[in-house]
Formats: structure tokens, sequence, C-alpha cells
């Protein structure tokens, strides 16, 4: 790797001040910095577009709106769901429990 010599600007005010001898970047690694770069814009230009969409739904009213009525319909569905799951559960064991019975009495 070369070295790149750096001399001070204003030679009157750092009159004693020694040239700073600073490496040079490989181009290799200024590319791949570049590159990380682009990489990390592309991401954030894509979020922002998203956070753009996002706040336009918002404005044109697409958004669903939590209201009280609503959640009252939706655990009263619920309720209903869980109700009826449970009676298809209780059919389902005492069919099996039948099966068994069946299959002991007839093996006896």
């Amino acid at each position: 790797m070369g070295h790149q010599v750096v001399k001070p600007r204003n030679s009157k005010s750092n009159s004693k001040a020694k040239s700073v001898i600073k490496p040079k970047i490989a181009k290799r690694d200024r590319i791949k910095s570049k590159l990380k770069t682009e990489q990390n814009n592309l991401l954030a230009s894509s979020v922002f577009e998203l956070n753009l969409a996002l706040k336009s739904n918002l404005k044109s009213g697409s958004s669903e709106v939590l209201t009280f009525s609503n959640l009252l319909k939706d655990s009263k569905e619920d309720e209903s769901k869980k109700e009826r799951l449970k009676n298809q559960k209780q059919e389902t064991d005492n069919d099996m429990l039948r099966q068994l019975k069946d299959i002991s009495d007839f093996s006896l």
C-alpha cells in the first residue's frame, strides 16, 4: 500500500507542525465501502417509500379503526367460536369413548 503525504494548510500558523503521513486507501476498500453505503442507502430509501405509502393509506381512510362496537362484536364472535369448539371436542371425546367401549366389548 502506498502512503500519501499531507502537508499543513497554513504554513504561518503551523510552522513547527510536521507533515503527516496517511496510508492510502486501497481501491478495493473504496469500492467495498461504496457498495456498503449504496446498499444502506437503498434500504433506507425503501423504508422511506413504505412509510410514505402507509401515510397515504392513512390519509385516504383505508385504515380500520377499532371502535367499541367492533370490539364487542368481535368478542361475541370469539365466545361463540370457543363454545362451538368446546362442543366439538366433547362430541369427539364421547365418540372415542364409545368406540373404545365397542372395541373392548367385541374382543371379549
